[in-house]
């Protein structure tokens, strides 16, 4: 009887000396880790169209949380994978399109996932960008946030852009997998987005919407003109009539106004109505340069006033000036005089 009492009593303490180890294995009930994501919008600013290509950045942001019962013995692994379509204003990539609502004019642009812009970001598993995090769990509610960047650009060469707001919209998505695992012994879900194989506790998957913009402003450049040449003349008994050209180059639906200054030696300054030109040695021939062929319309530079004005169609514009010498009897000489075009738009 007391050797049977005496074996029931050693049972019993092994049982209690193992409870204390039993106690200090972490449990892994209820665990869940959860992500969300963002981008900000890809803003290209303003665009010349004949001018360089645009490069800029976006990035997107995504915070996971676990949440349940894991001790700081654990890890939380994660891969991230974010994938865009075509836009709302294009049927498929390279290029994308940004529409500009008035005219329905398609800008072309890309997105890519390397600095580089080589690597377009797309659908396919391949071509989507990737992202991957790991943190301590310390306890429900640890969280860590992360970061990537989409790289865009305009390419150079599209002159024939209108002026206007340039816009397409996004409705991208993102799926999430991850592995909570002992610290040490954790690996990431999936060595590239659309493996498989990895070690996977879980996953998800989000909506991921943004828009890619774009604004092209009024620009003119390029004024050249030919010279204004009487030629040679004795007495100035009638009107002697030449014309001479200006070349303007506009964005398209540029709105603009050209004007024409008083030249160098008018008899009263900034006047437009007493241009005249010199010899050099204070002797003047008066004359005038008109917008109209019946030269009834002094060309001027009061905007909107005596300016010639008018909405670009884009390329170059051209616009006659109409001069005129008046009969008058100046010295002998050789006469010039320098007028400034501005362009207003």
């Amino acid at each position: 009887m007391s050797l049977g009492a005496h074996m029931t009593r050693k049972t019993l303490l092994m049982i209690l000396a193992l409870l204390p180890l039993l106690l200090f294995v972490p449990q892994r009930a209820h665990a869940a880790t959860t992500c969300s994501a963002t981008m900000t919008n890809m803003s290209f600013g303003d665009v010349v169209p004949s001018g360089a290509a645009v490069n800029v950045t976006a990035t997107i942001t995504w915070t996971c949380t676990y949440t349940g019962l894991l001790s700081s013995l654990y890890g939380d692994y994660i891969q991230m994978c974010f994938s865009a379509g075509s836009g709302s204003a294009s049927a498929s990539l390279n290029p994308r399109k940004m529409i500009e609502a008035g005219s329905s004019e398609l800008m072309s642009y890309e997105m890519y996932r390397d600095a580089g812009r080589t690597s377009i970001w797309g659908t396919a598993s391949a071509a989507q960008i990737s992202g991957t995090s790991n943190f301590t769990i310390l306890g429900s509610g640890t969280a860590k946030i992360g970061t990537t960047t989409v790289y865009g650009r305009v390419p150079t060469g599209q002159t024939s852009l209108g002026v206007g707001s340039y816009a397409s919209g996004f409705g991208g998505t993102y799926n999430y997998a991850y592995n909570e695992a002992l610290l040490g012994l954790g690996t990431f879900p999936n060595s590239t987005c659309g493996s498989s194989g990895g070690a996977t506790t879980g996953s998800g998957t989000g909506s991921l919407s943004f828009s890619v913009l774009a604004n092209v402003a009024s620009s003119c450049t390029a004024v050249s003109g030919t010279a204004l040449d009487f030629g040679t003349k004795g007495l100035i008994t009638s009107n002697a009539d030449q014309t001479s050209t200006l070349s303007l180059t506009c964005t398209k639906r540029s709105p603009y106004n050209v004007g024409l200054n008083a030249g160098s030696n008018p008899s009263t300054a900034g006047d437009v109505n007493t241009r005249r030109m010199t010899d050099g040695s204070a002797n003047y021939i008066g004359y005038q340069m008109y917008s109209d062929t019946g030269r009834s319309v002094v060309w001027g530079n009061t905007v909107s006033s005596s300016t010639v004005n008018g909405t670009a169609v884009g390329g170059t514009q051209t616009f006659t000036v109409y001069g005129r010498v008046p009969p008058q009897s100046p010295r002998a000489g050789t006469y010039n005089d320098t007028v400034t075009v501005t362009v207003t738009y």
